[in-house]
């Protein structure tokens, strides 16, 4: 009897996403951002305290410290592309904080969260071997 070959998902932890995949990422959260801030509905608010208008910056420092501090370093490349997905989220996340915390400012909010995803544009991948 001939042993089993190893499953196809076993050594998905440690398989490489190729540069296709941080594009398609990219360019899907990106598009679903714009489409987000567009359509979403407007909410009124009759005062907003200070310190809202501070929060939303918090994620987006935080995304810009995973790109330009901790994606560099990384030497495994099985470890980017979570690090790329949580970095994008917080930038997401910043532009969809001052959205939902400031309406007045929905031109803030979508800049913000561009600004904050094009900062993950997959150009830190390295040259494709061949």
């Amino acid at each position: 009897m001939t042993p089993l070959p190893p499953s196809p998902s076993a050594p998905l932890a440690r398989r490489e996403v190729s540069a296709r995949g941080y594009w398609l990422v990219w360019g899907a959260l990106c598009q679903g951002w714009i489409v987000l801030s567009l359509f979403l509905p407007d909410s009124s608010r009759a005062s907003v305290a200070p310190a809202l208008y501070v929060l939303p910056l918090l994620p987006f420092f935080v995304a810009a410290a995973v790109r330009w501090v901790l994606l560099p370093r990384l030497t495994q490349p099985h470890l980017r592309f979570p690090l790329f997905i949580l970095g994008l989220s917080l930038a997401e996340a910043a532009g969809l904080l001052t959205l939902l915390l400031l309406p007045e400012s929905r031109l803030v909010a979508l800049v913000l969260g561009l600004v904050g995803m094009a900062q993950f544009t997959p150009a830190f991948l390295p040259a494709p071997r061949r």
